[in-house]
């Protein structure tokens, strides 16, 4: 009998051809936000070489400032699954036989062939909401940021970088300012506009994809929560071109909170202020449960006599403020505050060797797990040694950056017009750097460049060195103690002044046992904290009050821990700077202090034809 004659294997043998993509990007910058400056929607396969060029120069300085600045460029590769988990079934045209997700027990999620878009006009409709629903920017209803800048200049800003060009759907009022820069719509409405014409449908994969960066790398976990809402549209099916039919109402939650088109911001640098942690482990510390029967407390009345404690009458109107109650005669009162007491012998208990191990060991599973990343691939190395691939993160990829040091020199005015004048030293930043890598994708994914720069923290302390507060010798660092824990940092420590009132409430987090003898700060002193404060650009307690009162009114405070810091502490805040540059920054990129010169080289080789023609 004669073999079966199939149709085999078939294989398409592309063409591979070399490209040149790389752009000049020419861009402000404020120190803290992450800008993304170059991205390329990757296809698998696809041989990136990447070379990076960049000259930054800073607004001008109004002295040779002492401070210290440090620029990033770092490359991301973001696997387009992770923003869209249908991608490679519709990628490939194989949604209607090769779905992935149900949306029930009995129905499968029926997926189409559009890519996750928004119109233009949606886009502007998510400035007009984090403008509170006004068609200008800058009025009293709209919603800021933790350093009080407006939502909607810094999402205009992330949108513009991103490529999407003109999405404003009206112009502003005529002695209104046009989105995120101080220029008017009556100043020069005939060569400058923000509108559209045509309302194109534009796919948000670099959006997503700027989010995602964050979320995986400038997100501090100990702190901040993951929010996938922002970046994940596992909920799009593809049917329609719209991710949604309609962005929430302005009056919604949902633009409280960071959304998709919020512009985000780096952490300082770690040290001992800025890399405390909010807990001395993941959770609350492991403890030993004592056995409590037999123990039976009371409380004397006003008379002497003793009650015992019970359960509380279940209460059918009013609020119940304890779960515990004493039964009382008529008469019979029992002072406020009162305390409760028992025989020693009631409470005398004990615990076996066995639940000491267990907590023990539960204690060691918190502090490791607090010790790195959350995501499943870290925590599984950490606790099991394995070694998973890269994927099982679920985690972009990081493909390399350069980073380089800004310097501010001095510039000296000697024209001295007259006998009583004297020589005047300006100054001007400068940086400058290059760098090269590769990289190949083996996936469609989003390959982007975000920029960043960060100034190195100086601190105007007004509180004592914490080996000063070491007035009894058993508080010195002793060997045998020093792995049992961390320990807490005092606000009072860093900051002990009337500017900082609410600051000294609180303690800041948990930092290694003996810090103080493992770390120090760096500080400014003597007349770069009264009179020559243009020199420097440190932190400062006057600068952290907006925040304090910030968090402060949000509700972040409980009676007994006082004030509780959150991840936006951590956050640099561009108005560091303001005392060493004439103009303080504020929401719009006229305040911007880096003005940067960059070229991304970038070269691809990638399974297309050159000319696109048969021959």
């Amino acid at each position: 009998m004669a073999s079966y004659i199939g149709m085999s294997n078939l294989q398409n043998h592309p063409h591979r051809s070399g490209f040149d993509i790389g752009r000049k990007n020419a861009f402000t910058a404020k120190v803290g936000e992450l800008l993304p400056v170059y991205w390329d929607i990757s296809m698998p396969g696809d041989k990136y070489k990447f070379n990076i060029e960049y000259f930054t120069r800073t607004q001008p300085v109004e002295t040779s400032a002492y401070t210290r600045l440090r620029e990033y460029f770092d490359f991301y590769a973001v696997p387009l699954r992770l923003l869209w988990k249908s991608a490679p079934s519709v990628l490939t045209q194989m949604q209607d036989i090769n779905q992935i997700q149900a949306l029930s027990l009995t129905q499968n999620l029926a997926l189409g062939t559009y890519l996750p878009s928004l119109g233009l006009n949606s886009l502007s409709s998510a400035i007009y909401s984090l403008a509170g629903d006004y068609f200008s920017p800058g009025n009293s209803s709209a919603l800021v940021n933790a350093f009080g800048f407006y939502r909607a200049d810094l999402s205009y800003k992330l949108l513009n970088y991103l490529g999407y060009g003109n999405f404003i759907r009206s112009h502003p009022n005529s002695n209104s300012r046009w989105w995120s820069t101080s220029l008017k719509y009556a100043d020069d409405n005939s060569t400058y506009t923000q509108q559209f014409i045509q309302n194109n449908t534009v796919n948000i994969f670099p959006l997503l994809a700027y989010q995602k960066i964050y979320q995986d790398f400038f997100r501090w976990s100990q702190w901040e929560n993951a929010n996938p809402s922002s970046y994940n549209v596992d909920y799009f099916s593809g049917v329609s071109p719209s991710l949604v039919s309609a962005l929430p109402e302005a009056s919604s939650d949902y633009w409280k909170s960071d959304t998709m088109f919020d512009l985000k911001y780096c952490n300082w640098n770690k040290d001992m202020l800025m890399g405390v942690l909010p807990n001395s482990q993941f959770g609350d510390v492991a403890v030993i449960d004592l056995p409590s029967e037999g123990i039976n407390l009371q409380v004397a009345d006003t008379s002497g006599t003793l009650h015992p404690v019970g359960t509380a009458t279940v209460m059918t109107s009013g609020i119940a403020t304890s779960p515990i109650g004493v039964h009382l005669s008529s008469g019979q009162t029992i002072n406020a505050g009162s305390y409760f007491t028992t025989n020693v012998k009631d409470i005398a208990s004990k615990f076996t060797v066995l639940a000491l191990r267990q907590a023990e060991a539960l204690q060691r599973w918190k502090e490791i797990s607090q010790s790195g990343d959350s995501d499943y691939r870290e925590q599984i190395r950490k606790h099991f040694g394995v070694n998973l691939p890269q994927a099982l993160s679920n985690m972009c990829t990081y493909i390399g950056g350069i980073s380089r040091n800004l310097d501010i020199s001095e510039v000296v005015n000697n024209n001295l017009a007259s006998e009583g004048d004297t020589a005047v030293i300006a100054g001007k930043g400068v940086g400058t750097g290059n760098g090269s890598f590769t990289y190949m994708t083996n996936e469609h994914c989003v390959v982007m460049c975000i920029y960043h720069a960060v100034p190195l923290l100086d601190y105007t302390i007004t509180g004592q060195d914490g080996q000063l507060l070491v007035t009894d010798a058993e508080s010195l660092p002793i060997p045998e103690f020093d792995n049992i824990g961390m320990e807490v940092l005092p606000m009072t420590q860093i900051f002990n002044s009337p500017k900082a009132s609410i600051v000294n409430l609180f303690n800041a987090g948990y930092n290694p046992r003996y810090f103080n003898w493992k770390t120090k700060l760096d500080v400014v002193n003597g007349a770069f904290t009264t009179t020559l404060k243009s020199w420097v650009s440190p932190v400062t307690e006057s600068l952290l009050s907006g925040w304090f009162g910030f968090g402060y009114q949000e509700g972040d405070v409980n009676e007994n821990t006082r004030v509780v810091l959150n991840y936006k502490f951590f956050k640099v805040n561009p108005a560091v700077l303001d005392p060493i540059f004439g103009v303080n920054a504020d929401s719009t990129w006229d305040t911007d202090q880096l003005l940067v010169n960059s070229y991304i080289g970038c070269y691809v080789a990638r399974n297309l034809s050159r000319d696109g023609v048969p021959y």
